[in-house]
Order: C-alpha cells, then sequence, then structure tokens
C-alpha cells in the first residue's frame, strides 16, 4: 500500500519535471534564434580579414589631418589600412561623412547637422584644420576600390530614406566594403533590399556605458537578440566587454566572424590581435606585434 502510494505521489512531480525541462529548452532555442546571425556567408569577409581598419580614417584631430576627412582616408590607404568612416544625411538628404549629430565637438557651434544643407555645412572645418566636411560620393571617389570600407550608418527611427539615399551612392561604387549599424533595422533594410550587401552588427554593453534607451531594447541589443531582424553577417563589438555570453556563442557555437572597436594603444591591439578578430583601431599608429 505504502509503495502505491509512493508512486502515485511522483507522478505530478514527474510531469512537472518534464514541464520545466520543456520551458528550459524553449527558452534555449528561442535564445539562439533570435541572436542567430547569417551562417551563409563565412567566405564574404575574405576581403576584410588582412586589413587593420582605422576609425575614421587615420587621423590626428590636433594636426592637419582631422577624423572622417579626405586627408585622413587619404592617409590610411597610404598606410595599407582598411577605412571605418560614420555616414548620416544632411537637411538637404545629401550622405555626408561625419560622426557626431552637432558641430559643437568639431567646429564649437551649437547646431544640429540634420539643420544644415550641404553647401552650408561646407563652410565649417573640421577642428582647427582646412578640411571640409566630405560627401559620401567624395569620399568613394577618393577611396576608389583601394582598401576595403566599414560603413556606419547613423541613423534613428526614421533610417529607411538614410538606407535609400546611402544606397543610392553606393550602388555604382566597385570596392568591397561593408555596411554596419547600430541599429538592427537599418540592417534590416540592407538585408531586404541589397541582400548582396555584407552587414555588421554593432553593439556595446549598453547598460556600462550608458547609453539612454527603454531598459529592454537596452538588454536586448547588448545580447545581440535583434539579430533576428537583419541576421547580420558578423558582429562588431565593443573591446571592453569581449566576455558577453551572446557574442561568444556566435563566435565559438554559430562560427560567427567578429569585428572589435575601438582598439587605443600598441599594448591593447598587441593582447587583442590574438583574438582571430578584425580590429578597428583610433588613436595610434599599429606596429606588428
Amino acid at each position: 500500500m505504502k509503495f502505491n502510494q509512493f508512486n502515485i505521489g511522483m507522478i505530478p512531480h514527474k510531469k512537472w519535471l518534464k514541464w520545466l525541462l520543456f520551458f528550459i529548452s524553449f527558452f534555449i532555442l528561442m535564445y539562439l534564434f533570435l541572436m542567430m546571425p547569417n551562417l551563409t556567408r563565412r567566405e564574404a569577409l575574405n576581403a576584410f580579414e588582412n586589413y587593420l581598419f582605422a576609425h575614421r580614417g587615420l587621423y590626428d584631430n590636433t594636426s592637419y589631418i582631422p577624423e572622417n576627412s579626405l586627408l585622413s582616408f587619404q592617409n590610411a590607404i597610404d598606410h595599407g589600412f582598411g577605412i571605418e568612416l560614420d555616414v548620416q544625411l544632411t537637411k538637404d538628404k545629401v550622405p555626408i561623412v561625419l560622426h557626431d549629430y552637432d558641430l559643437k565637438r568639431i567646429s564649437g557651434e551649437n547646431v544640429s547637422v540634420s539643420s544644415l544643407t550641404y553647401e552650408e555645412l561646407s563652410n565649417y572645418k573640421l577642428f582647427s584644420s582646412s578640411e571640409s566636411i566630405p560627401s559620401l560620393k567624395e569620399a568613394l571617389n577618393l577611396i576608389d576600390g583601394q582598401v576595403p570600407l566599414m560603413i556606419e550608418l547613423k541613423v534613428g527611427l526614421s533610417y529607411q530614406e538614410t538606407c535609400q539615399k546611402v544606397a543610392n551612392v553606393l550602388n555604382s561604387y566597385k570596392g568591397p566594403y561593408c555596411i554596419i549599424s547600430f541599429s538592427p533595422l537599418a540592417l534590416q533594410w540592407f538585408k531586404e533590399q541589397m541582400p548582396h550587401v555584407i552587414r555588421g552588427q554593432l553593439s556595446t554593453n549598453f547598460f556600462k556605458d550608458h547609453i539612454d534607451g527603454p531598459t529592454t531594447i537596452q538588454f536586448m541589443l547588448t545580447h545581440l537578440l535583434l539579430n533576428c531582424l537583419s541576421r547580420p553577417d558578423f558582429i562588431s563589438y565593443n573591446y571592453q566587454y569581449l566576455s558577453n555570453p551572446s557574442l561568444n556563442i556566435c563566435k565559438h557555437f554559430f562560427g560567427t566572424p567578429i569585428a572589435i572597436w575601438t582598439v587605443q594603444n600598441q599594448e591593447q591591439y598587441e593582447k587583442l590581435s590574438q583574438n582571430d578578430s578584425i580590429i578597428v583601431f583610433d588613436s595610434f599608429l599599429p606596429q606588428s606585434p
């Protein structure tokens, strides 16, 4: 009698255990599905893997060669580096190469980029140099396929127009390039409209970097859970947070290529160059380890 009572008492426990295992398996599979990158174009980054990438060109903002200038791009080419550059739209919808959304840091003027036309922006100089803000077309004409490019899209929620304007310029460019962005929506646009273009998801730890936004979105971006929208070909992640578990699952489980940004001295470079990752550097001239 006691033996039968014991068996009957075990049945609910076994059902509970099965449901627990079911939910654990479901959440693991959902987690993997959400972060899963594109698995079909591993060879797409071959043209990029033998290069170090100069962040905003090879520049010195205290000299005549400021960031995101034509001179900084030529300097990177002369040294054999790939180039990372930033693109956003002017008031008259011209894609220009500029990182900040205003001119305060660059020219000391507290005015937003989106409030000025390209012609108006051309009157401002980059830092203390004589260099003007270049258009994307001008930058591409100079680079002309000599080195590979990482083109970062600076977009907000109205990303479609930026993507379309940039795509219009890129349609006639023959050199190797990829599109990178913190916005999964911008990358999703390229996935759907220009699927041949290589896509890289930019990310960081949004909490530790104190980047404003809804907590849920910060969590999903930090842990690459919106890869389901863009299915990126590679991940470009802040080098300070390479222990992120989602990043490591992408790298070691899915075999996703990784780019790390922004390495800022020779010591960091020598340490991180052992990670079999594409390196984006800034503020120093790398020497081979």
